[in-house]
């Protein structure tokens, strides 16, 4: 696979994201005449042309990884003239943007890395705010029509306006995939999809697992990962194919077919490998590492180390996972008649619900004696454990749930390298670094009820920043 994403889903998305090299417009800098009284109609093609203005320059660079944070400086303006800077970036799900006003220091320069913004959609000093704070403008589905094809970067459009005018303009690419190469995994039982790097390897191996909204991940967290070295198998476990069709009565033997897929694929070196989920699947990483000897470092985005009961579309719920055809131990959730009334009005009101209540209920509801079957057995796992959670979060008490382990972990006198990054006014959409973090409400718990993540967007983008290095971190120190 190229860089640009076959079937021109890259031209598509500078189609949508105009673009353009270099800078262009006006500034009043050095302005002859005498004093400016703010009037905007001297800035036209015949002054610029008489006074040889050639406009605001912004120097940024023209391609970065996508988890990184682009460095943007604007110069050639007036020191006592605010100014705008728009950005408007492209994403598989639709068209996002954003916007900061500033002032200029005294040699006529904006630097996003160091300047606050007087107004815009975030605040205080903050390099990467133009990036995680963009809403979005219109919901588009702008994944290519090929499932073998994703989208391996966007093009952000960034804009200086003054006065309403345009005075600058220039386009950063940020990969999702810079040189890596991605094919479809539908082989025995498997669906999934592997993301290499180009380079030849053998690279460390991970296995990818995403939650609750089951099929294949979204390819973009595996895709970084792939950048970063690693061979990804990023698979599905329910929700698509022949799989079960909900969150119910998974049998974990499917993933030791995983295992031996990842064995058996040459550009990916001998065990240990990683493993690395989300959500549900943060509480399937931490099982798996407990279980399979191969997979000896474990990253958890809002886990849980108990196990729940799964997620059926309708009805009571089957336990979540199987071992030789019997149901793992879980506790189950608790629809309190507090929750109940909540749920109700929030419906009737088509307000978002928090479900986390439900969690948090049932553990405080269940006899010890079913907490100490469900807790998973972490001690086992053998190698380094990161675990990632924010204290707001909306759709289960990852915060809490996540301390099970640690405190597993402290019992036993667990040996490796263990860490619960745990942030605070954070919620349940820690993801990746830079994207955009503004809407907390999503999926739907019943029809026409949304559910409620948590967290802050400025929470929420400091903790995915953190939590990426975090990972990196962890991953490094048991597999390279």
């Amino acid at each position: 696979m190229t860089d640009e994403p076959p079937g021109g889903v890259l031209s598509k998305v500078r189609r949508m994201v105009t673009g353009g090299g270099g800078s262009g417009g006006g500034t009043d800098a050095d302005r002859p005449g005498g004093d400016w009284d703010g009037d905007a109609d001297w800035m036209d093609e015949d002054w610029e042309e008489e006074y040889d203005w050639a406009g605001a320059t912004i120097r940024a660079p023209e391609e970065v990884p996508f988890h990184e944070t682009p460095q943007v400086l604007i110069t050639n303006l007036k020191p006592t003239t605010e100014v705008t800077v728009r950005a408007r970036m492209p994403l598989p799900d639709g068209i996002w943007s954003s916007w900061a006003t500033f002032q200029p220091d005294q040699m006529g320069r904006v630097d996003l890395s160091r300047m606050e913004p007087t107004d815009g959609t975030y605040e205080g000093v903050d390099a990467s705010g133009l990036f995680w704070s963009m809403t979005r403008e219109k919901r588009l589905d702008m994944t290519p029509d090929d499932p073998d094809e994703h989208v391996t970067s966007v093009v952000v459009e960034l804009s200086v306006e003054m006065y309403g005018k345009t005075v600058g303009e220039t386009t950063i690419e940020r990969t999702f995939a810079d040189d890596v190469e991605t094919k479809t995994v539908d082989e025995g039982d498997l669906v999934g999809e592997f993301h290499r790097p180009e380079a030849d390897g053998p690279h460390p191996g991970i296995l990818f697992l995403g939650g609750s909204g089951g099929g294949v991940p979204g390819p973009q967290f595996p895709m970084l990962l792939a950048s970063q070295g690693y061979a990804v198998l990023s698979l599905a476990y329910f929700g698509t194919g022949d799989l079960p069709e909900t969150l119910e009565m998974i049998p974990l033997e499917y993933f030791d077919e995983a295992i031996e897929w990842l064995a058996e694929e040459s550009a990916v070196a001998d065990p240990p490998y990683g493993v690395v989920g989300i959500s549900r699947g943060g509480e399937l990483a931490l099982e798996l590492g407990s279980r399979v000897p191969e997979l000896e470092t474990v990253v958890g985005y809002v886990p849980s180390g108990v196990r729940f009961d799964g997620i059926p579309n309708f009805g009571p719920p089957d336990p979540a996972w199987t071992v030789d055809g019997e149901p793992l131990s879980t506790v189950s959730t608790k629809f309190s008649l507090s929750f109940v009334r909540t749920l109700l009005w929030r419906w009737l009101t088509r307000n978002p619900i928090r479900i986390s209540p439900t969690y948090a209920d049932g553990l405080a509801a269940a006899d010890e004696e079913i907490v100490e079957a469900a807790e998973i057995p972490v001690e086992e796992i053998g190698g380094p454990v990161l675990l990632v959670s924010g204290d707001d979060d909306g759709l289960w008490p990852a915060d809490d749930l996540a301390e099970i382990a640690v405190d597993r972990l402290d019992d036993h006198d667990y040996d490796a390298f263990y860490d619960h990054e745990h942030y605070e006014e954070a919620g349940h959409g820690i993801g990746l670094p830079n994207a955009p973090t503004t809407e907390t409400v999503g999926g739907t718990f019943l029809p026409g009820l949304p559910m409620e993540f948590g967290g802050t967007a400025s929470a929420n983008a400091e903790a995915a920043a953190e939590a990426w290095t975090a990972t990196l971190e962890t991953l490094e120190e048991g597999l390279d």
